[in-house]
């Protein structure tokens, strides 16, 4: 007990519940095989590798029974150690939202390159052009999607007109003239 109250004592020799208990778990295993000793080595090697046994022992126990959670919404506590800026499942149905407006060629170097993280190497392979070809490709599928996203991200004014319809001249947009008014 002096060892305790004396100022030179380290933390890690401060006794905690768990090494109480593997403690007299260690004692118990020896006590128990004190028949099988057959005097070898000294009595201290024999009593430290029970000791270690029983820790190993002891953290696997640990280590295979399921952790009991103090709280008591286990779903907010799953949601709270989810990575906060990954996108989910609206975020992943809006990029195949954005994914259909752009181009197929520029769609699919990206998807290959982008969503499936092939190299641009195989991914030019893949779909038989150069790997300049799919950088490009890639670099343009990216400007398309930013500024479909500034455009759905944006308020719309009061004074904007109508969305404009991606990959259509502006002719083809105009509607026709009516000839019922005659």
């Amino acid at each position: 007990m002096n060892r305790l109250l004396s100022p030179q004592v380290h933390v890690s020799q401060l006794p905690s519940p768990g090494s109480v208990r593997r403690t007299q778990e260690t004692f118990l295993r020896a006590l128990g095989s004190l028949h099988r000793f057959e005097g070898r080595s000294s009595a201290r090697t024999w009593l430290l590798s029970i000791a270690r046994r029983t820790v190993v022992d002891s953290l696997r126990h640990t280590a295979a029974r399921p952790k009991v959670s103090d709280r008591d919404d286990l779903q907010a506590a799953a949601e709270g150690t989810q990575p906060r800026n990954l996108p989910g499942f609206e975020g992943g149905i809006a990029l195949t939202e954005l994914l259909t407006v752009i181009p197929a060629e520029r769609r699919e170097a990206f998807a290959l390159t982008q969503l499936l993280g092939l190299p641009y190497s195989e991914a030019a392979l893949a779909i038989s052009c150069p790997i300049g070809t799919v950088r490009s490709r890639v670099a343009r599928a990216r400007t398309s999607l930013i500024e479909l996203l500034r455009e759905a991200e944006a308020p719309p004014g009061p004074s904007e007109r109508a969305p404009r319809e991606p990959n259509r001249p502006a002719a083809s947009r105009a509607k026709p003239l009516s000839t019922a008014a005659a």
